[in-house]
């Protein structure tokens, strides 16, 4: 059995997508060992996986929030010139495409807002209750 420090390196390289053969090379550990690993540390090795694409978004603005932010911007950019073109121009064409364009954008990254109630401690209990008895009878 390999040391723990050995199990976190693991998960550490398989979060960033290393392969099997290039982690058994590195921690000179069989792949068969590594396979199993795989098994066993699924959950550290996604949540870790998650964590570093989270910080790669966020370091290129990759966000739902900054993009939102983006092509808000863009689009009223575009709106204050459009106000101030004559609609007889040409580039006023592009501007207006560039325009939906952005509208399209900002449409897509809306999101549902929705608002949760805190549930009193009776109702909680009554809703756990039915959860068990379906499941007790399913």
């Amino acid at each position: 059995m390999k040391d723990r420090h050995t199990q976190e390196q693991f998960i550490e390289l398989r979060a960033q997508d290393w392969s099997f053969d290039r982690i058994a090379k590195e921690l000179n550990v069989s792949k068969k060992t590594l396979i199993s690993w795989s098994r066993d540390f699924q959950l550290e090795i996604r949540n870790l996986r998650a964590l570093e694409i989270d910080t790669l978004q966020e370091k290129y603005a990759l966000t739902r929030l900054n993009r939102l932010e983006l092509f808000g911007e863009k689009f009223n950019s575009l709106k204050e010139e459009i106000k101030r073109r004559n609609l007889e121009d040409l580039s006023t064409e592009k501007l207006f495409d560039l325009l939906l364009k952005y509208g399209s954008m900002l449409k897509n990254e809306q999101v549902q807002v929705e608002f949760g109630k805190k549930e009193n401690a009776i109702e909680s209990q009554l809703n756990n209750v039915g959860k068990t008895l379906s499941k007790w009878e399913g």
